[in-house]
């Protein structure tokens, strides 16, 4: 991945915004697509990868496109857990780059 891709997509992040990166297979193109308001047929197949929240393998524009879904990470509510099993949950969820509040 580029660096010039990768602050997009941290900057997006931060904004809240999901983006889909398109990579070209057979010549390493990359582009960064909103899947909510790109409307080319590229645009389309990352709204869709984006709303199944699955990254594929797509054949477009004269090309194979490998779309990866960049979404914010999920955010889990437990109400009415006991204080010994949030204490769990925390070091499991820190583990996996998550917090819990």
């Amino acid at each position: 991945m580029k660096r010039a891709t990768l602050e997009k997509l941290m900057e997006a992040r931060g904004r809240g915004r999901t983006l889909v990166r398109a990579l070209n297979l057979a010549t390493g193109e990359e582009k960064l697509l909103d899947p909510a308001s790109d409307t080319s047929p590229l645009g389309q197949a990352a709204a869709r990868a984006a709303r199944q929240d699955a990254s594929c393998r797509v054949a477009l524009e004269g090309g194979d496109w490998f779309l990866t879904v960049y979404h914010l990470p999920w955010e889990i509510v437990i109400v009415g857990a006991l204080t010994t099993i949030g204490t769990n949950l925390d070091t499991k969820f820190t583990t996996v780059g998550t917090s819990l509040k």
